[in-house]
């Protein structure tokens, strides 16, 4: 890991490899030492569900003489062949069940499955756990059928307009945030891109701080605060970004 920084202040890392001797979906097949990478631009949500999943049933990890000791490798197996077969059999599983089928993408991308890596990874994977792969074409098939049968995919009682309606502020519509009470969770919680705080100091009051349980809050208050401010702060940013020892990098 390459360390960053300058005036004397870097931080690195020191890599350290699993104690693992067989493939897991988590791990590299060819190295299974080494932490599987994301084999797209738009899958590093997978990816990290995918260290979670190694973490979770393979756990709890123990660096040892700076290896990771993985001391649950048959649950480990389990899970990943499980994950692998959950996702050759998303749109219709054993049991009968359907998936959401409203996306237009189903239709659109469906057909083009055998050029994601993915697909091949997972059949590939339950190959060598020496049990047969899902037909997935199968599932193609079947999805196309039931939108020509089905054709109505949702069908809605009469509804009136008559009758009182509970008044709401409308949710695409910042709010300003005034008072204490329940302010943390208002800019910091799940609901932060609703809200701002009247003023950049009553977002950063003690009353607010203190009520912080997570980095991940800190981070979303920061980010609360700093977009109420975003058009002042973006010509600042750019001359920053544009300035000749930025563009030369770390040193």
């Amino acid at each position: 890991n390459k360390p960053y920084g300058g005036s004397g202040l870097s931080y690195g890392g020191k890599p350290c490899a699993f104690d693992l001797r067989e493939w897991f979906l988590c791990n590299v097949k060819s190295c299974p030492g080494d932490m599987s990478t994301q084999k797209t631009g738009n899958t590093c949500y997978f990816q990290t569900y995918l260290f979670a999943l190694l973490c979770k049933t393979g756990g709890p990890l123990r660096l040892k003489s700076g290896v990771l000791n993985v001391p649950d490798v048959a649950r480990l197996e389990r899970s990943s062949v499980a994950v692998a077969r959950f996702l050759l059999e998303f749109w219709r599983g054993p049991d009968g069940a359907l998936r959401p089928l409203t996306n237009a993408n189903v239709v659109l991308d469906f057909h083009r499955y055998e050029s994601a890596v993915y697909y091949g990874t997972m059949v590939e994977y339950l190959e060598s756990r020496g049990g047969p792969a899902p037909r997935y074409p199968e599932q193609l098939d079947f999805v196309l059928d039931y939108l020509r049968r089905t054709r109505i995919l949702h069908r809605y009682s009469r509804f009136s307009l008559q009758g009182a309606v509970a008044a709401a502020p409308n949710t695409k519509s910042l709010q300003k945030i005034k008072e204490s009470e329940n302010a943390t969770a208002y800019l910091a919680g799940g609901h932060y891109y609703k809200y701002r705080a009247s003023s950049l100091g009553f977002g950063f009051t003690a009353y607010i701080f203190m009520k912080l349980r997570s980095f991940s809050r800190f981070q979303a208050l920061r980010k609360n605060q700093l977009l109420a401010y975003y058009d002042r702060l973006k010509p600042i940013l750019e001359d920053i970004a544009s300035c000749d020892a930025v563009k030369a990098g770390p040193a």
